[in-house]
């Protein structure tokens, strides 16, 4: 038994591993944006230790084991949803919404009442389960509405701070800008070599 909790917890590591790795590629091809996907992979971390670290482990108390490890590979698709939608909002902002702060303020007009709708939404069905006599299905609804609410909380409150204060303006970080000053320094340095 022991050996399967730790390939359990092994499992589980290496899927959200690999989980993070795609998610990264996913949101770089999705906003076009450097910055803003390392902001919502930082999130999507964060919801993660909230959940897993601070509510299963030390408040509930709970060993990490199957019906955990199942129920934290199918909740890291639910932490990237919301950060997701407000990043793009941010990205998809018109061409006259240049500064930061205005582009913050569109992303969250758009699709803040949006997402807190959904969140609302998902965590009142998901508190349904709790009425379930299976353990699993009572644990999987703790975990549901823990992070739903934990991803609304740091998207809200997380992303849009640091899109406010750090995020990208005009042509910053856009990944056809990263890929022209990468080509234009190795063209220099091979002219350099020659």
């Amino acid at each position: 038994w022991m050996r399967m909790s730790e390939t359990l917890v092994e499992n589980t590591l290496q899927g959200i591993s690999i989980w993070f790795c795609m998610a990264f590629v996913v949101l770089c091809v999705s906003t076009g944006n450097l910055l803003v996907a390392c902001i919502c992979c930082t999130c999507v971390a964060g919801v993660l230790v909230t959940v897993l670290g601070l509510c299963v482990y030390r408040v509930m108390g709970w060993e990490l084991g199957i019906r955990e490890t199942i129920a934290a590979v199918i909740l890291t698709g639910l932490a990237v949803d919301y950060g997701v939608h407000l990043a793009n909002a941010y990205i998809e902002a018109p061409s006259s919404i240049y500064n930061r702060r205005d582009r913050t303020r569109y992303a969250l007009s758009r699709m803040g009442v949006s997402i807190v709708a959904s969140g609302v939404t998902t965590a009142l069905s998901g508190s349904i389960l709790w009425c379930c006599t299976l353990v699993f299905f009572s644990k999987f609804s703790t975990l549901l509405v823990t992070t739903i609410l934990s991803s609304l909380l740091w998207s809200l409150i997380f992303i849009s701070s640091l899109l406010l204060t750090i995020g990208s303006e005009g042509e910053d970080w856009k990944l056809k800008t990263i890929a022209h000053w990468i080509a234009k320094r190795v063209r220099r340095s091979s002219e350099e070599t020659w």
